[in-house]
């Protein structure tokens, strides 16, 4: 009797925790069919046996002294004192008297009493082995029926579908990753639905097997071959049905980075109200979220910069779009996608409101990527207004008269170009003077600029009141005296220019000393 309490305790404690015992479960769940139910289903049997050899797994059988089914279910070993014994029970509660024993090696243990085990089978958990679910060895069977079709098909790629469907069966899940990664990248699968039905035939069946966020990303390259929208969308609300079923701790984040996906097809449909509603659900995730990957970052913030961009919203596109950039590496862009993306930059930072810092976008290395294209004069331009050059900023306007005739945008707004570069020559003035020169003379402005006296003393009217410089007009001596301008991220040239000042005030500083030495010399030496 001690030693079959124990065995219930071990069997309970060394196995899985949905193990229960008790005779009010045998009478809530008296029998049990063959088949193994998916959901919750509820096993009650007698412990029948425990043995050494491997466990045979779950079959079915006649019991020889009822003749009653009995369904045969493996728990998983048990360390005795006596040594290692492999429980196995079968159902059979109409079966009375002592339970049989066999031994393991030399040990053998003799079980007496009646022991009833309810085993309750929950929901699938990720990673649990495929071949525990009805039906999958046809769904195996399936996909690599599919592998091998496409690989005969699509002779080009055959060694691609061999290796597919070799990592598949093998189940490593890791390197098939990996593979699949390179292969949907290449350009040859993009066309038609050929990735559509590799997602329905193959990746479907071990999708929540990999890494989630891998995952996700596959699909979102999977739906943009959905030439109807809607289709996309109900596609993807499939797959974000799938993660949630997972229950995973950081579901969220694959999550995130589809849902961005839908909300690109409903921004392409004309449907803002809804994908404004994504953004900012979007936007309370990260928020709650710690150590996101960055391809969930880049996702979101792309399509804020998209969504601002459908709005002509010039200054929120361009912070979201350099957002993007900052979680994304350029080598991973395609070359016409950094000149179309970095031309959109160049456009928003020279019609956006209050931005008057181009060194940013300069630094970064995809605004290099328009040298040498039709689009070059763009890049051109922002070096005039970074430098607040306004005598080159006139000679391109001449040199590219039909380029910027072909955009509207910088047409309606040549009186905001103007008056941006002279603000930027303004603070260019300011920057390049010393500390101890900061009075500057409104004349001294006015011949920089090319204005007229009164239209200086609105440029820093201007300057003053967005918080671009701080300091004190003096109308009577004609002058402006500057005690702040906004910092800037500087270039090359502005760079060796504060070096050769601090240069000069080491300089000064070490003539400073050497005064104070000679004057002092008493002092010095005590």
């Amino acid at each position: 009797m001690g030693m079959s309490s124990e065995i219930v305790d071990r069997a309970i404690k060394h196995s899985s925790p949905k193990y229960e015992v008790g005779e009010e479960a045998h009478r809530q769940n008296p029998t049990v069919d063959g088949e193994r139910r998916p959901e919750k289903a509820v096993r009650v049997a007698w412990l029948r046996r425990f043995a050494g050899s491997d466990s045979p797994g779950r079959r079915e059988d006649g019991d020889e002294s009822t003749g009653s089914p009995r369904h045969w279910c493996s728990i998983p070993p048990l360390l005795l004192p006596n040594g290692p014994f492999r429980a196995t029970w079968a159902a059979s509660p109409e079966r009375d008297g002592p339970l049989h024993h066999q031994p393991c090696g030399s040990q053998a243990v003799t079980v007496t009493n009646r022991l009833l085990v309810v085993f309750l089978a929950g929901k699938k958990e990720r990673g649990e082995p495929e071949r525990r679910r009805p039906g999958w060895r046809r769904r195996v069977a399936l996909a690599l029926e599919f592998l091998e079709a496409q690989r005969a098909t699509r002779t080009e790629l055959a060694e691609w579908y061999a290796a597919l469907g070799d990592l598949y069966q093998r189940k490593l899940w890791h390197q098939l990753t990996i593979k699949l990664d390179q292969f949907l990248a290449l350009p040859v699968v993009q066309a038609g639905n050929a990735l559509i039905q590799l997602y329905n035939h193959f990746i479907s069946d071990f999708g929540t097997k990999i890494n989630l966020l891998k995952f996700a990303h596959f699909t979102v390259v999977v739906s943009r071959q959905y030439l109807d929208k809607d289709a996309g969308i109900s596609y993807l609300e499939g797959v974000i049905s799938k993660l949630h079923d997972t229950q995973e701790s950081r579901v969220e984040e694959p999550i995130l980075y589809v849902k961005m996906q839908v909300a690109t097809f409903l921004l392409e449909k004309g449907n803002q109200r809804e994908c404004k509603k994504l953004l900012e659900e979007g936007k309370t995730t990260l928020d709650s979220m710690a150590d996101v990957d960055p391809s969930v970052h880049a996702a979101y913030y792309w399509m804020c910069s998209q969504y601002h961009k459908a709005h002509q919203d010039y200054s929120e596109f361009y912070k979201s779009a350099l957002l993007y950039l900052a979680y994304t590496t350029v080598e991973s862009l395609s070359k016409l996608f950094k000149q179309d993306l970095a031309f959109d930059l160049s456009l928003a930072a020279l019609l956006g409101e209050n931005i008057y810092n181009f060194g940013e976008l300069l630094a970064h290395p995809i605004t290099r990527s328009l040298v040498g294209t039709p689009g070059e004069w763009i890049y051109h331009m922002l070096q005039a207004f970074n430098s607040g050059n306004l005598a080159l900023y006139q000679e391109l306007c001449k040199a590219h008269n039909a380029a910027l005739s072909a955009q509207p945008a910088l047409v309606q707004g040549e009186r905001k170009l103007l008056e941006k570069i002279n603000i930027l020559c303004l603070m260019e003035i300011i920057f390049s003077r010393s500390a101890q020169d900061r009075t500057i003379p409104i004349n001294a402005i006015a011949e920089r600029t090319r204005l007229s006296i009164e239209d200086v003393e609105y440029l820093l009217m201007k300057c003053l009141s967005a918080h671009l410089v701080e300091g004190i007009i003096d109308q009577v001596d004609g002058t402006i005296n500057v005690s702040w301008v906004q910092p800037r991220v500087l270039g090359m040239e502005q760079v060796k220019s504060l070096r050769d000042r601090l240069d000069t005030w080491v300089g000064k500083v070490h003539t400073t000393l050497l005064s104070v030495e000679a004057e002092t010399p008493d002092l010095i030496s005590s």
